[in-house]
């Protein structure tokens, strides 16, 4: 099985759980979350299923073709509709912050996005920067975490959110908000 076969099965086998769960607790919030790779998964999962947000850590925007969202690919996360959070690493070798900046532009929904200034793809700070800031990595963690919590709590009414007619949707413009950890 080739990588894009085995990348499509994925894709589909994760659509059909969320099809699942969402037909067995219809009244219930569904979010997508995903580390590196995973994180482009559930943005792409995003796009044709009905999940209420999408949390993308460490989320890979230099792939081998460039920047996701350049004008040169047909990127299917350009597409997306739901709440996303990206949480990045500020010194991440797979995600400029200023390119991030502009695939956000390009999205039409709202998104929100956590930097770890001194963080590396993995979100991880060096002992050096930890000690400079006198703070330790499981407190980082901790911050990651509540802003992940605050965004679920923001966007979990799945049934005040399917209840909001299209118009309504249509007229709000997406808002973009930036956090920055350390």
């Amino acid at each position: 099985m080739s990588i894009p076969e085995f990348a499509k099965k994925i894709l589909i086998t994760v659509k059909c759980k969320v099809d699942e769960v969402r037909k067995s607790h219809p009244d219930r919030p569904i979010f997508m979350i995903g580390w590196g790779t995973g994180a482009i998964l559930a943005a792409t999962v995003s796009v044709s299923k009905d999940v209420d947000g999408v949390i993308a850590i460490g989320f890979p925007l230099l792939g081998l073709s460039g920047p996701r969202g350049s004008h040169d690919l047909e990127d299917p996360i350009l597409n997306m509709k739901r709440p996303t959070i990206f949480v990045v690493g500020g010194r991440a070798t797979d995600c400029n912050i200023t390119e991030m900046e502009l695939l956000r532009k390009q999205l039409n929904c709202e998104t929100s996005m956590v930097i770890i200034g001194c963080g590396d793809h993995n979100l991880r700070v060096s002992r050096y920067h930890r000690e400079k800031l006198l703070v330790t990595q499981s407190y980082i963690d901790k911050c990651i975490v509540d802003e992940i919590k605050n965004f679920i709590n923001l966007h979990s009414n799945h049934s005040q959110v399917l209840s909001v007619s299209k118009s309504e949707k249509l007229s709000k413009k997406p808002s973009k908000k930036n956090t920055i950890l350390l």
